[in-house]
């Protein structure tokens, strides 16, 4: 089986192929919370935590494509991705 991944921490992609009986993959937890979109400067997208506050930092080559569709003090949803142990 042949498939196309996405690291949804890096945005990276590559091509890989696996045997059907072959199943161990990992499950990737991510955890979603509200945010809001503040500004961009010097090739970083701030967002912040509208919960709690805190502000993230983004590069902006991470979110290139998204940046296209949202404006400053929008609305939005971050992601988080952890490993799993």
């Amino acid at each position: 089986m042949r498939m196309k991944l996405r690291d949804v921490r890096t945005g990276s992609t590559f091509e890989t192929s696996y045997r059907p009986e072959e199943k161990n993959f990992e499950q990737a937890i991510i955890e979603t919370v509200p945010a809001q979109y503040l500004y961009q400067m010097d090739g970083t997208a701030y967002f912040m935590n509208t919960e709690t506050y805190d502000q993230y930092e983004i590069p902006v080559v991470n979110v290139e494509d998204e940046l296209k569709f949202i404006l400053e003090k929008l609305r939005c949803e971050k992601s988080n991705s952890t490993d799993q142990k």
